[in-house]
Parts: structure tokens; C-alpha cells; sequence
């Protein structure tokens, strides 16, 4: 794929396209890069996607928040041409054989970043494996885990799950198939303290916003198993069934759909809300710890002059 290196406005690349690979960023190495930097060092450019409109920043994260932090206007950037969808099947790689080595975490949340889409998700195990930079056994098991977890037609009313962060919440799933008005999504039974972080405390709605995710996951899944059941049932009954009976089938499963899609769509806003505030809470740890660093400098200076 052809590239051009230039320099970019830190003001013109985007960060809130859900095209960071990793769970969070590294506090201490972004500090680091910013000693680096102030002490003259040069970095690799970053990698971005531009689509013709934004610049989506692909791979760099830590060696973008360092130039923003040390109040640098613009940064070097290897410029791609490519969508957002682009940023993020490239960033799922990144860091796979440079950079700060990636967590567990880091290359499970990269390897879901493909499962869980329409269109990487029918890829195979094989080809995920690759893109992602992980082993062909780590994203099978991911696949079985999350297939596993979609079968809930032999599961009670109230079924348990496990967050991302091992902590338990429960979703009723007693209103799958009913109409959308009887059925909202209800909320996890538990709180996740885990949410809350040091710079800026999250708001208590956003505090469960991973839970929530997990269970527009579940009922998702839910809804589209029985949308293919009733397809299926169609099927077999169509040669014998009354035309009432055909009518009444065929609207359950366009009800069904149109509540898949619904959900997807919001499935899609909590996963806007929870990245943003993921960021907007690493940035502010990071200056906050920036400004700690040298505040102590100074003082240090202060008793070395006294």
C-alpha cells in the first residue's frame, strides 16, 4: 500500500474512531516519550488513514498523546489512503512486532475487533490470526467462547455472565421474542467499580456502560438465533401452511429483524460513549501526571537553589 510522509496538525488527526488497538494507553510510556522528545529525540511518524476528509490515526497512540502533551503543534505521519474501516483492520496488527509489546488484553480486544463485525467475522480463524498479529488456536478459542455464549435457548430466564473485567451481571432474557415494546434492555444487577478512574471520575451511567455492551452483546445474538429458527420453521411449514399462518411468520420475523437492527444501532452509540470517555480519561491522567512530574522538578530546583 503507498504512503507519503508529512507533517500533520496534531488538531487535524482523529483519535475517536474506535481505531486504538489497545485496551488503554501506557501512562509511563507516553511520559517516556515525552522526556524523549523534549530532550530532541526523533520518532517514527505515526500511521494514519485519510479518507479525503479526516486524517484517522491508525497506529501511534502513545508517540501522538507525547508530542500533544509537550504542547507540539504538529507531528510526522505516514499518510495511507484509506477509510476509517482501513484505520481500524490496520490497527489491529499494530504493535504486533514493534513497540510496547501488547497485553493479553490488548490482542484479545484486537482479535474481538474482527469477530464481532459483520463482514471479518466470516473470515477464517486462519486469516484473523494473521491480520492480528495472533496464533490461529487464541482466535478459535475466542470464536468458540463467543459462539458458546450466544446459545440461550436452554438457558434460564435470568443467565449470568462475565465481564471483561471478571466481575458477574445478570441479564434477563425472558422477554426474547416478544415485542420490542414489551422488551427493553435491562440493565446489569452489578455495578463496576473497575470504571471508575483516578484523573476524572466516569458518571455512574457510563460506569456500566461494559456490562451493558456484553448484554446488547447476548441479546443480540439472541435475537438474530431466533430470527434463523423461525426462518427455518417457515421453510418447512410453507407447503401446508395457511395463508394467515404464512402472514403471521413472515411478520414475527420481519419484527425480528427490524429489533436486530435497532439494537445494533445501539450497541454501536454505548461503544462510541464508553471509548470516548476512555480517552478523555487517559488524557487527563496523563497531564495530570505530566504536570506532577514537573512540579517535582521545580521543587527539586528550588531546594538545589536554596
Amino acid at each position: 500500500m503507498s504512503s507519503v510522509v508529512e507533517n500533520l496538525r496534531l488538531a487535524q488527526i482523529r483519535t475517536d474512531g474506535g481505531t486504538q488497538p489497545r485496551m488503554s494507553l501506557n501512562e509511563s510510556t507516553v511520559a517516556e516519550y515525552q522526556e524523549a522528545l523534549t530532550d530532541g529525540a526523533k520518532m517514527p511518524p505515526v500511521t494514519v488513514f485519510h479518507d479525503g476528509v479526516d486524517y484517522w490515526l491508525a497506529d501511534g497512540f502513545h508517540r501522538f498523546f507525547a508530542h500533544k502533551n509537550i504542547g507540539a503543534l504538529d507531528v510526522q505521519a505516514e499518510v495511507h489512503q484509506g477509510t476509517k474501516r482501513d484505520a481500524i483492520l490496520h490497527s489491529v496488527g499494530a504493535n504486533a512486532s514493534h513497540g510496547l509489546r501488547r497485553t493479553n488484553d490488548d490482542k484479545r480486544k484486537a482479535a474481538m475487533t474482527l469477530l464481532e463485525d459483520s463482514e471479518w467475522g466470516k473470515w477464517s480463524d486462519r486469516e484473523i490470526a494473521r491480520v492480528c498479529g495472533v496464533s490461529n488456536d487464541f482466535v478459535s478459542r475466542l470464536r468458540k467462547e463467543s459462539l458458546s455464549s450466544n446459545d440461550s435457548k436452554a438457558a434460564p430466564a435470568d443467565r449470568t455472565y462475565t465481564t471483561k473485567h471478571g466481575t458477574e451481571a445478570v441479564m434477563n432474557t425472558a422477554n426474547i421474542g416478544k415485542k420490542k415494546a414489551d422488551s427493553p434492555v435491562a440493565p446489569p444487577t452489578e455495578k463496576n467499580p473497575a470504571r471508575t478512574l483516578e484523573a476524572a471520575p466516569l458518571p455512574e451511567e457510563q460506569m456500566d456502560s461494559d456490562d451493558e455492551l456484553a448484554e446488547a452483546h447476548h441479546t443480540i445474538a439472541d435475537l438474530a438465533s431466533e430470527v434463523d429458527q423461525l426462518r427455518d420453521q417457515l421453510a418447512i411449514k410453507h407447503m401446508d401452511a395457511s395463508e394467515a399462518e404464512k402472514q403471521h411468520a413472515a411478520g414475527t420475523i420481519a419484527d425480528l429483524r427490524k429489533r436486530v437492527r435497532d439494537l445494533e444501532l445501539e450497541l454501536d452509540a454505548v461503544k462510541a460513549s464508553r471509548d470516548t470517555y476512555m480517552r478523555e480519561n487517559e488524557q487527563l491522567k496523563i497531564q495530570c501526571n505530566s504536570q506532577r512530574r514537573a512540579l517535582q522538578k521545580l521543587q527539586k530546583q528550588q531546594k538545589e537553589a536554596a
